[in-house]
């Protein structure tokens, strides 16, 4: 595959060229072979991650999972300088990939959180009396979410930031966490892959009923959490969405 070809169509797909090179590409691959072979190949990608596995609908591997899980230990308790008592749980979100899923990499990666159609996105997913089930319009107050994202290749995110917001504006951190108050982290360093990645732990925060708003800012470089909570970052490759908690 020729990079440089493969990395002006995404950029293309993206709306990231100009009116006149994106002309251009298009005029490319209708006359030319192989310019069209790196079309293909870029459309295949993008079909291959939009498509459920057949039957996977009817797969239910929570049971060995957590059977395999069940006495696993927790994770450390997360301070967090906002709220107390944020818990850090040993998700295996890993595990439930090789109990024999492939959960991630689902058309609701896109519909929960994309960014620009193809390159970026992310979904959230509940940890509740030990089982593993996508984030729906509801949650509870003591639901513990995980996370994955997509960053496929040709995107130039290379950090990534979750957290939310709820009504009253106060911030709950999950990537990175936030464990001391005067130690404020920068975003989590990613990679690119052709497949999503699953983030390693599901956080538990003390909520209040109400809407709550999820963030994922995929950033070309990291910064600070306290730059983010000033409404400095600039994240033009940010997705959200937004959940009732229950009381």
């Amino acid at each position: 595959m020729t990079a440089s070809r493969f990395d002006e169509l995404v950029k293309l797909s993206e709306g990231e060229v100009t009116a006149r090179r994106a002309d251009e590409l298009r005029t490319a691959v209708a006359e030319s072979p192989e310019w069209r072979a790196e079309q293909a190949r870029l459309d295949t990608l993008v079909s291959a991650l939009e498509q459920s596995p057949p039957g996977l609908d009817a797969v239910d591997v929570r049971a060995d999972v957590w059977a395999a899980i069940d006495g696993a230990p927790m994770a450390p308790e997360r301070a967090s300088r906002r709220l107390p008592g944020v818990l850090a749980l040993a998700a295996s979100l890993a595990l439930v990939v090789a109990g024999g899923a492939a959960w991630l990499g689902r058309d609701e990666v896109r519909s929960k959180g994309a960014v620009g159609g193809t390159l970026t996105g992310f979904e959230a997913w509940v940890l509740r009396d030990g089982q593993v089930t996508r984030l729906g319009p509801t949650m509870r107050r003591d639901d513990a979410l995980g996370f994955s994202y997509r960053n496929l290749p040709g995107s130039s995110a290379r950090a990534l930031m979750v957290y939310a917001q709820d009504t009253s504006g106060r911030f709950f951190w999950f990537y990175p966490a936030w464990n001391d108050p005067a130690a404020p982290p920068g975003a989590v360093p990613i990679g690119v892959s052709n497949a999503p990645v699953q983030l390693d732990e599901a956080v538990r925060h003390e909520l209040s009923p109400g809407p709550l708003t999820i963030h994922a800012l995929f950033l070309d470089a990291p910064v600070s959490v306290l730059d983010v909570e000033a409404g400095t970052v600039r994240a033009p490759r940010a997705a959200s969405v937004t959940v009732e908690v229950l009381p």
